[in-house]
């Protein structure tokens, strides 16, 4: 379910980022903006009926589904392509993954550490990030998510300085399974209308 709404997100941010697409001047066909949108709403296809295999009619529980141990999650890239991330590439993982995703239409990348080991941590992080506000405030910690694109479990700082992540490191969890991103916090001041 995380990842679903990882993709969700990628794509609408990807959608909304894109605006309505236009024809060209000449009448010769789409935007390169509007192909990007066809290849993310076909890539999202794809993407579900990977994701509804690895259901097969069991009910969805949050939290609780277990992948292939070969499967790294999935992501949409910046051509609109979806790509398939697996700690296994080979012929026989590839076709596993055409006959879930009942598609050849997408491009298999290999990566390090499995969706479920992701999914172990980032469970792992989030009960860490929830229950302790004083750690949390220390350290500038804003968030904790999955980071499917680079295939690691990201940490949101508010400051991402050598320094900070040292304390992380030393405090939290020093792992090769860690992305460090920037995110500055949101002040309430800032979420009102120019007026």
């Amino acid at each position: 379910m995380g990842k679903l709404l990882s993709l969700l997100l990628i794509v609408a941010t990807a959608f909304s980022c894109a605006g309505e697409p236009t024809k060209r001047k000449n009448g010769a066909g789409d935007t390169p903006l509007a192909k990007q949108k066809q290849g993310q709403e076909k890539a999202l296809g794809i993407y579900q009926k990977l994701d509804n295999s690895f259901f097969d009619g069991r009910p969805r529980v949050a939290g609780e589904q277990e992948y292939p141990d070969y499967y790294g999650g999935s992501y949409v890239d910046d051509d609109g392509g979806l790509v398939i991330l697996a700690t296994d590439t080979s012929n026989r993982t590839k076709a596993n993954l055409q006959r879930r995703a009942k598609s050849a239409d997408f491009r298999l990348q290999q990566c390090e550490y499995s969706f479920n080991e992701l999914e172990a941590l980032n469970k792992r992080l989030s009960a860490k990030f929830k229950g302790d506000g004083e750690l949390r405030e220390s350290l500038g910690w804003e968030s904790v998510g999955l980071d499917i694109g680079n295939n690691r479990v990201g940490i949101w700082l508010n400051e991402c300085t050598p320094q900070r992540i040292a304390d992380f490191k030393r405090r939290v969890l020093n792992s090769p399974m860690l992305s460090f991103h920037e995110l500055k916090p949101i002040k309430p001041d800032m979420m009102q209308a120019p007026k």
